[in-house]
């Protein structure tokens, strides 16, 4: 009898150990789902993220650009107008050195007139002297 019911026994053993691995399995592997649930899920709020983060760059970029353009044109009329002022400081000077150049030569001809009245005036009084004496 013991050898009838042995390969009994020994099949119902290897059912019960292949139902052991079998459950065994199934926990690993719904163990494994769950892991990849939540690997997804950190998978999903990591993209999220990315996409935040990559829109706050190119709002931040095009902040920058448009500062920077503001910054350019300021700089650029600023540079404008002091272009202007430089020009106009620079006929100012050209005018005042050209007046200035009129009015030395006018102080030569004054000079000159003053030494040729002098002259007369002495000449005419060394010929009153000379007819008086």
């Amino acid at each position: 009898e013991k050898t009838i019911h042995q390969p009994e026994s020994e099949f119902e053993q290897q059912r019960k150990d292949y139902e052991d691995k079998l459950e065994e399995a199934i926990l690993a592997t719904q163990h494994i789902q769950t892991q990849l649930t939540e690997l997804l899920e950190e998978k999903s709020k990591f993209e999220e993220t990315s996409i935040l983060l990559k829109q706050d760059i190119e709002r931040l970029q095009t902040e920058l650009e448009d500062r920077d353009r503001t910054q350019n044109m300021a700089t650029n009329e600023r540079e404008a107008h002091y272009q202007a002022q430089i020009k106009e400081l620079e006929t100012k000077k050209h005018q005042s050195l050209d007046e200035i150049q009129h009015l030395q030569s006018e102080l030569i001809k004054l000079r000159e007139d003053k030494n040729t009245i002098e002259n007369q005036f002495n000449e005419t009084i060394d010929s009153l002297k000379q007819d008086h004496e």
